[in-house]
């Protein structure tokens, strides 16, 4: 197994803390009954991105609860986690337009639907490659770059990010970078037999006849 990337540590350290937080504060509640510790551990949960174990928590709320602030505030916390939801089901459909869209070849309006998955869910790295994707359809290269790394920083072993990263360096006819892209998929899949495929045609491209020979019957 892989070891975490420095990034992914922290990440998970974050959301770790945040899902511990909420845990201790339920405690809380369940022990002394205070509805403000309901309130914190729901608003906790969704900071960690467990918004339905939030709303679960606030259900837990006792009935005839006197403290109306208290009240109001779970309720706020338990609302906001609604929202969560609905709105990552909303950038789900606007990123399902997209590849709808690229799909036909409508690539500027697929990327206004990207861009609009991207402003709810600005962490999802399969719509930064694909707006990547529509992107390199355009030719417009260095944008397209752009939104591939944006992907790649938020998991460095999506090893197709790597490899189209590598694809959209053979467009630029940029093959030694392209080779170390494929080199970056395939070092997160061996087995990675597009990557191979393509990390030799570069080999090739770059006149190394017999190591692109070898790197082929290695793709087979």
């Amino acid at each position: 197994k892989e070891l975490l990337t420095e990034d992914e540590i922290k990440k998970l350290i974050k959301s770790k803390k945040y899902e511990c937080l909420g845990y201790y504060h339920y405690n809380r509640y369940q022990i002394a009954g205070d509805p403000w510790e309901l309130s914190k551990a729901c608003s906790f949960y969704r900071d960690a991105g467990m918004s339905e174990t939030g709303i679960k928590v606030a259900d837990k709320l006792k009935t005839g609860t006197s403290d109306k602030k208290a009240l109001a505030a779970v309720l706020t916390s338990k609302g906001g986690a609604f929202k969560d939801l609905r709105d990552l089901e909303k950038a789900k459909d606007y990123y399902n337009n997209g590849l709808d869209l690229m799909s036909q070849g409508k690539y500027p309006e697929s990327i206004t639907e990207f861009d609009k998955s991207l402003k709810i869910d600005p962490n999802n790295k399969e719509v930064w490659l694909n707006k990547g994707l529509s992107l390199a359809n355009q030719s417009k290269y260095s944008e397209s770059l752009e939104s591939i790394d944006r992907s790649i920083a938020i998991d460095q072993k999506y090893k197709e990010a790597w490899f189209y990263k590598g694809r959209v360096y053979q467009q630029m006819v940029k093959h030694s970078e392209a080779v170390e892209c494929f080199d970056k998929a395939i070092a997160i899949d061996p087995n990675y037999a597009d990557a191979w495929g393509f990390k030799s045609a570069s080999v090739m491209i770059l006149g190394d006849f017999w190591g692109a020979l070898a790197i082929m019957q290695r793709a087979q």
